[in-house]
């Protein structure tokens, strides 16, 4: 017995592309109509607008601040540090040195600043070291 071919359509409604698989509606992540321009645009600001527009520039940036904050701390802190990561807003930062760990959390409110001067905006709200 042959299977009945998948019938496969779409249509938007509000801005909102819909697919209709067989018998299901899948909906995309996002509005895909982009901001039309007559004049041409850098490949770069159209991936900045869509990273905008599907929601993903806050995981991104906050992938980043682990990166910036292994740059900014230099050699010496990272050979302290084991791990670094992003959860909530909050960098947390695994440091094997007591001491170490002391110096730098007294130094958190200005890390924070750096981190946030490097992006130009707040991404990271409190740096916790551990």
């Amino acid at each position: 017995m042959e299977a009945a071919p998948i019938t496969k359509s779409r249509r938007v409604v509000r801005g909102v592309m819909w697919w209709y698989f067989g018998d299901a509606y899948v909906t995309s992540p996002a509005p895909f109509r982009m901001a039309y321009s007559n004049s041409p645009q850098s490949l770069g600001a159209v991936v900045r607008e869509l990273i905008d527009r599907l929601g993903y520039r806050d995981k991104i940036d906050e992938v980043r601040a682990v990166e910036t904050w292994a740059h900014l701390a230099g050699p010496q802190i990272n050979a302290m540090t084991e791990r670094a990561w992003v959860h909530e807003g909050k960098l947390f930062v695994k440091i094997r040195s007591a001491p170490w760990r002391h110096q730098l959390h007294l130094q958190r409110r200005a890390w924070c600043d750096r981190l946030n001067t490097e992006f130009d905006r707040k991404v990271i709200d409190e740096v916790v070291f551990r």
